[in-house]
């Protein structure tokens, strides 16, 4: 008998030495749902997140969630290669309707195969099961948008004052479906068009007259010396729109970067 025949997984296949948030072949999403490892804290991490992002969603009242959570983010902290990326992505794939019953299925396996009676195991899921989670989840609207910053800058932003903001709102546009290169465009155009519900018309108007929406130099052009022909089409689909407003902020590059109005 050789060592191969003895593994489960077929010992030749490619192994990543990291895992990477931007990877999302097919391949690699089966590879790293299939065979993550679940401990005791990684499996009562995930179960805190999950029941955090659900109550989330669910509350409607802010001061409710207040009460419940007194944070709005997380802090994953530790060495290089301790699997800080792969928890996270672990953590999307199961609140991602596209993944999450089979990641999700995999969490509750693993807490239905430990055996109770373990003095080792120190597991806290006793309220909502993971199944339940997995039922929310399909009800739910849940988006999950992963970003390198590594991969991202902002050449526009000179000074750096709002570098990692910047970053995730343009990533935020891209994952929407608006431009992420021009970000005036998205905000004062794009966002706008989206509300009244004709952003897709919009958008393929601008391909018939063979304008590359989606390019650096085919929107650069458009808030530019073609911004024109981008508003007289939007005010086709959109004529109650303030046009001209929608032209100054354009032509004026400001906006006021926050994290309250990216919030809103």
């Amino acid at each position: 008998m050789k060592l191969k025949d003895i593994y489960k997984n077929k010992i030749e296949r490619e192994v990543k030495p990291a895992v990477s948030i931007t990877d999302d072949s097919e391949n690699t999403i089966n590879t790293e749902i299939n065979e993550y490892v679940f401990t005791d804290d990684i499996i009562n991490n995930l179960y805190n997140l999950l029941l955090t992002i659900k109550d989330t969603k669910t509350l409607n009242n802010q001061s409710e969630w207040v009460k419940k959570h007194s944070h709005v983010g997380i802090w994953v902290d530790g060495y290089y290669g301790s699997g800080k990326s792969h928890f996270l992505k672990y953590l999307s794939y199961c609140i991602n309707p596209e993944y999450s019953e089979k990641a999700l299925g995999r969490l509750s396996k693993a807490v239905k195969d430990i055996d109770p009676m373990d003095p080792t195991h120190n597991i806290i899921p006793t309220g909502e099961s993971f199944d339940d989670i997995a039922q929310w989840v399909k009800e739910a609207e849940v988006k999950t948008c992963n970003i390198n910053l590594l991969t991202y800058k902002d050449d526009n932003d000179k000074q750096q004052k709002h570098t990692f903001l910047s970053i995730f709102w343009s990533l935020f546009n891209k994952m929407r479906g608006y431009n992420y290169t021009e970000f005036t465009l998205a905000q004062h155009l794009e966002k706008a068009l989206d509300e009244e519900g004709v952003l897709s018309q919009w958008h393929d108007r601008m391909k018939q007259l063979i304008f590359d929406w989606e390019t650096p130099t085919g929107a650069s052009a458009l808030r530019g010396r073609r911004l024109n022909i981008a508003l007289d089409e939007a005010k086709k689909l959109a004529p109650k729109l303030d046009y001209a407003a929608i032209r100054a902020a354009i032509q004026t590059g400001k906006d006021v970067i926050s994290t309250d109005t990216f919030a809103y």
